[in-house]
């Protein structure tokens, strides 16, 4: 176990902040992924797992498409203030164009949480169709659906 911490941690983090978008949320989402992969691993001899990236991402992203779907209407803020927001465009590779990138982070977040798992998988974490469709457990078709509808309403938010 300490092994897949050690190796998976890094990815897992980044995942978190991604999808969540919130560091207190993408905290919280990290020890629930790491507290699910403790308990599945007194049900299965880890080694068995092939593919224990992509597993371990797959538990992660059903853990936040569940509490997307448990919110209320309401919608919280995307950052707690604007230094938290700051602090997470910081980490974006070029700085040159961290507006353009403040209005993708904005217009992914009005995203449906089935759609931006897909686009956050894909697009910021390298993952294939069919990669993504082993995580979440659909089809490949109904990935590339959601990679494309997800993308028809960033372009439409983001022309706007």
């Amino acid at each position: 176990m300490d092994r897949l911490i050690e190796l998976y941690s890094p990815m897992l983090t980044g995942l978190c902040l991604h999808l969540c978008q919130n560091r207190a949320d993408a905290e919280d989402l990290f020890q629930d992924t790491w507290e699910r992969v403790l308990k599945e691993s007194r049900k299965r001899d880890l080694s068995d797992i092939a593919y224990a990236k992509a597993w371990i991402a797959r538990i992660c992203t059903n853990l936040y498409i569940d509490r997307a779907r448990k919110k209320t209407r309401e919608r919280r803020a995307e950052f707690d203030s604007n230094e938290e927001k700051e602090a997470f465009l910081q980490n974006i590779p070029d700085s040159s164009r961290r507006e353009e990138y403040a209005e993708l982070y904005d217009a992914l977040e009005r995203l449906n949480p089935g759609l931006k798992s897909v686009i956050v998988l894909k697009y910021f974490h390298g993952y294939s169709d069919s990669q993504i469709a082993e995580i979440l457990g659909i089809p490949e078709g109904t990935v590339r659906s959601r990679l494309h509808q997800g993308k028809l309403k960033l372009r439409s938010d983001l022309s706007e």
